[in-house]
């Protein structure tokens, strides 16, 4: 190969071949788009370090992947990045006279392969408004085996940048563990939004994002001694979820559903409501076995998970267990039982937890896409009374 051209910082370009047909078979080591027609062909060189970079293009020339494979003698590493264009979305910007801009996006994936194993999975969303001086944002999130990195960044010519990063210290083996150890903000009004509890819940699939979201209800519920193990299963049709007192606190669990066919347009908003409610089930669950103790001992008032006050509460959540009626029984009894009465409260602080991050969101960075950190293009509009409505049908 001739050296094409040597740069300032002693990068060679060996090759560069553009708009090669794509053959099948050419390349085994990762997947071609079915879209692709053509692909451009680049190596350079720097050192002991060689780089190869593949653009695969369709029949219009819009970039559909790239990969960088990248080889130092001794490892070789590759990126396959994927681009995609998004459906457009709207930013409202006067409800009352229904004002709005467009806003076009691209997704890009990526998967970082060294010596043929996954490093490191990327993506970014990155958006404009349609006008003359766009509000650019852009999101990016990074996985790491037990390190994860978020982001989100709105730019406007002639406006201060606004900016959360936040880095996290993740455990491969416990999924949904995880721990802020490091938040970068542009301003001191964005430090609640990047360590709100739920924040990086947000972000996540679905799976993920329920083990998440209930881990940080947990963590609220400030549980003395109960510290049941969050399950998660999909059945369609079998509930949103269920907390299992087992008599070994060993094996009680509270168990999410992640079915998306719960009757609900907006499945993140029914998942932490879900696991509000749960947990609220576990937490008067201790302070009635709390209570119960000390009945026993003749030690009323000194068993930190109830106060004097809570009582009377505590006796109708006793009451309301014993007496309990199962939905498929008697639904109305069911809904009325005090302990269905006092675990609601707990969903729907939860859920207004998440409604809280999610306008605080919507308000800094009103120009994301909607794709953006996983907030639903059709979801419910914070339309609350709506959902605590379908939540108690459903329950």
């Amino acid at each position: 190969m001739n050296v094409l051209r040597i740069a300032a910082n002693g990068t060679k370009l060996l090759r560069k071949d553009l708009g090669t047909a794509v053959k099948k078979g050419k390349f085994k080591d990762f997947v071609i788009p079915k879209e692709a027609e053509t692909f451009d062909s680049i190596r350079v060189k720097k050192g002991a370090l060689t780089t190869d970079i593949f653009t695969f293009r369709d029949k219009n020339g819009e970039m559909l992947t790239r990969v960088f494979r990248k080889n130092d003698g001794k490892n070789v590493t590759q990126t396959v990045r994927k681009y995609t264009e998004l459906f457009p979305d709207e930013m409202t910007v006067s409800e009352t006279d229904d004002i709005t801009k467009d806003i076009l996006a691209r997704k890009i994936t990526s998967f970082t392969r060294t010596n043929g194993k996954i490093s490191e999975i990327g993506e970014e969303v990155i958006s404009h408004t349609d006008e003359a001086v766009p509000i650019m944002t852009h999101s990016k999130r990074v996985i790491r085996p037990k390190y994860e990195a978020v982001s989100i960044e709105q730019r406007q010519k002639g406006t201060a940048p606004k900016f959360i990063r936040n880095e996290y210290e993740t455990d491969m083996y416990a999924v949904g563990e995880h721990s802020l150890i490091k938040s970068e903000v542009s301003s001191p009004e964005l430090k609640e939004i990047a360590e709100h509890p739920y924040f990086l819940s947000y972000t996540s699939p679905n799976t993920k994002f329920a083990r998440r979201i209930s881990n940080a209800v947990k963590d609220e519920a400030n549980l003395f001694f109960l510290d049941p193990q969050i399950k998660i299963y999909k059945k369609p049709g079998k509930g949103c979820g269920f907390y299992r007192s087992t008599g070994t606190m060993a094996d009680d669990t509270v168990n999410i559903n992640i079915s998306t066919e719960q009757g609900l347009i907006d499945d993140r908003s029914r998942i932490v409501a879900t696991a509000g409610h749960e947990f609220e089930h576990v937490k008067w669950d201790e302070k009635c076995t709390g209570y119960q103790t000390d009945v026993i001992f003749d030690s009323i008032g000194e068993n930190p998970t109830y106060t004097i006050d809570e009582i009377p509460l505590i006796k109708k959540y006793i009451y309301g267990s014993e007496h309990y009626t199962p939905p498929s029984v008697d639904t109305k009894k069911y809904y009325e039982n005090f302990t269905e009465v006092t675990a609601r409260k707990g969903e729907k602080a939860a859920y207004k937890k998440y409604c809280d991050l999610t306008d605080a969101m919507n308000d800094t960075f009103p120009a994301k896409h909607g794709f953006q950190f996983y907030n639903p293009h059709y979801e419910l509009q914070n339309d609350r009374s709506f959902f605590y409505a379908l939540m108690n049908y459903m329950r």
